[in-house]
């Protein structure tokens, strides 16, 4: 099982997770200008930045069930799941030391959908644990 990373930007996107909290849904998902015919079965993290200073969170997590490809000038597929976990309020993760070089190691999150080394994964599983989250993704294959 691999993980990955989106970055949701509010600006970009034009809505905040703030705006959306307690809808609830069973299904969770993003949307990406890269290919996702291999993410089935995978983790995809979810982080939002907002505001000024920029204000980083962490969202969600989801284990890919399908894709379907979209007609969209900027993207190219929308990936989803109903396997997942919404962390309520967004986790603050801008000021620990790891994020860093998280954010940098992504190009400042333009790369789009990327690939997380194990250590990433764990950064982000300890993040959750510590808000007191105990719903977290498998990390084995």
């Amino acid at each position: 099982m691999k993980h990955f990373l989106v970055y949701h930007s509010v600006e970009k996107m034009g809505y905040s997770f703030r705006d959306e909290e307690g809808q609830g849904s069973d299904t969770c998902s993003i949307v990406t200008g890269k290919k996702a015919d291999k993410l089935k079965k995978n983790v995809i993290w979810v982080i939002s930045g907002e505001g000024k200073p920029m204000c980083y969170r962490l969202e969600y997590w989801f284990i890919v069930k399908d894709y379907k490809e979209i007609t969209d000038p900027e993207f190219r597929s929308e990936v989803y799941g109903t396997v997942g976990h919404t962390f309520s309020g967004g986790i603050p993760i801008g000021s620990l030391p790891w994020f860093r070089p998280l954010r940098e190691r992504m190009a400042n999150f333009s790369l789009g959908l990327s690939s997380l080394t194990d250590s990433e994964v764990n950064n982000f599983r300890d993040v959750a644990t510590a808000a007191g989250f105990t719903t977290l993704p498998p990390t084995d294959a």
